[in-house]
């Protein structure tokens, strides 16, 4: 059972004021203004933690240019991807009540849909999968401005869920595998999703300026988003998704502070903050563990796990219409940095956490213990271990080839697309998709997500209305 009013009042990140930089952050600090000043993006927003306690939470700039409201570390921002390892929390809490098992296959727990297998087995799709991004499934983003609004999730997970790629046996990052998996949620807990997501996690922890969507009594807090044309920045028109687990979420960098104490806590703390439990402390470790390395993927479950200067760091970025995000969590320490921006031009922030992270390894231990990362990297190079098979990232190899000529299919809700593209040198060819044909520029440059040969053109696109877009291909 979730203790959801426990300690409420008592989280120390709830106050409402910026707490001053320290010294050792001004640099970083005139930093942050100088982008600012140059106008590299409206507004910024962080929080810094060290040793669990926040020293510097403030905003730069500003979260809406035309009605003059300041950033503040209170300020609320679309998260984007960072989006989803707060899902995949969600989610933990009901794999801790028995409810979920990470490695059944997800069409056990779906109703109303189910995900196909173009390639591999569908029974191998798993939620575990799903959440380290080795479930085989495409590229997915689907953006829907207003007045349009998405279509019920079982309407997308029909038409999108499919694998091109064999279960487990490679990476491809998927923005509606967490769409599948706040489905999934939402079905076992027999509740929205938002509504769900707030009372197992959100309200628990204190996470007042947090939610799926921004919290309605906190809108005058709530960032809006800005693109730049030209030297103007020009406001980013509201929008929804297909994938809310995805990318739907709203906070605070000083909520997300409170959220990060949940993976710093040692041994049986772990999973809880101030005595309030989330998760059980083995879940929270699930989490942090990159168990599909051999699959190419460097996830756990939700998180991007990785090390600096062998310390074990756990992280997510995000980037959408309107905000750019990062969050940085060194679990040994109880450090931690976020940075929110309601721009989509992402150096402010990547330049931003970069160098304030850089400030916190300074603080860390020099010779750390070995972590679970080290370890799997470890054996990656020992002599004589087969490097890992990462050939289902190649999809391209998969398909049949007849000397100049390459045969595919594109997956659409409307039925298969036949794809041939046919080519005289390594520069230039003709990609027929459909009934329509048009000139395609090459490149052989191999890369894990795209294969030895690419293909770059526009072509008609239909769409699920019946009409045609211009695709990028």
């Amino acid at each position: 059972m979730h203790r959801l009013c426990l300690g409420l009042a008592l989280l120390p990140w709830a106050a409402a004021q910026d707490v001053p930089a320290p010294a050792r952050y001004e640099e970083a600090r005139a930093n942050i203004q100088s982008r600012i000043d140059s106008a590299e993006t409206p507004g910024l927003s962080l929080a810094v933690m060290e040793n669990h306690q926040i020293v510097w939470a403030e905003g730069f700039g500003q979260i809406d240019l035309e009605q003059d409201r300041p950033a503040t570390a209170d300020s609320i921002y679309r998260l984007a991807s960072i989006s989803k390892p707060i899902t995949a929390t969600a989610m933990m809490t009901l794999v801790d009540r028995g409810l979920l098992d990470l490695d059944k296959p997800v069409n056990d727990y779906l109703q109303g849909c189910r995900v196909i297998a173009h390639r591999g087995d569908a029974k191998d799709v798993t939620l575990r999968r799903l959440a380290n991004h080795t479930a085989g499934l495409p590229t997915h983003w689907n953006f829907f401005y207003a007045p349009h609004q998405p279509p019920s999730r079982t309407k997308s997970i029909a038409d999108y869920g499919f694998c091109v790629l064999p279960p487990g046996q490679a990476t491809n990052y998927s923005n509606l595998a967490f769409g599948i998996i706040d489905h999934v949620v939402a079905v076992t807990a027999k509740a929205s999703f938002a509504d769900y997501l707030q009372t197992a996690v959100l309200e628990p922890l204190g996470m007042r300026h947090t939610g799926l969507g921004a919290p309605q009594d906190k809108r005058d807090a709530a960032a809006i988003g800005y693109h730049r044309v030209d030297d103007e920045f020009a406001v980013v028109a509201d929008y929804a998704f297909d994938h809310p687990g995805a990318s739907a979420v709203w906070s605070s960098p000083r909520d997300l502070m409170g959220f990060a104490r949940l993976w710093t806590g040692r041994d049986d703390a772990l999973g809880s903050v101030d005595g309030v439990r989330i998760l059980q402390p083995a879940s929270a470790r699930a989490m942090m563990e990159p168990r599909a390395r051999d699959a190419g993927s460097k996830f756990g479950i939700g998180w991007a796990v990785g090390s600096t200067d062998g310390h074990p760091m756990i992280s997510h970025t995000g980037g959408m219409p309107g905000v750019s995000t990062a969050l940085r969590i060194f679990p040994d320490q109880g450090h931690a940095v976020a940075i929110l921006t309601n721009s989509d031009n992402r150096r402010p922030t990547r330049e931003t956490i970069a160098e304030i992270a850089s400030l916190l390894t300074e603080m860390l231990p020099e010779q750390p213990a070995a972590t679970a990362v080290q370890a799997a990297e470890a054996a990656e190079k020992q002599p004589g271990r087969a490097a890992p098979d990462r050939s289902g990232t190649r999809p391209v190899d998969a398909a049949p080839t007849i000397g100049n000529r390459w045969l595919g299919m594109a997956c659409h809700p409307a039925g298969p697309i036949p794809i041939t593209l046919d080519w005289q040198d390594q520069t230039s060819g003709e990609l027929t998709v459909g009934d329509s044909t048009v000139k395609a520029r090459l490149s052989t440059e191999s890369s894990e997500t795209m294969g030895p040969l690419v293909a770059w053109c526009r072509v008609p696109w239909p769409t699920t209305d019946g009409k045609f877009a211009e695709a990028s291909l």
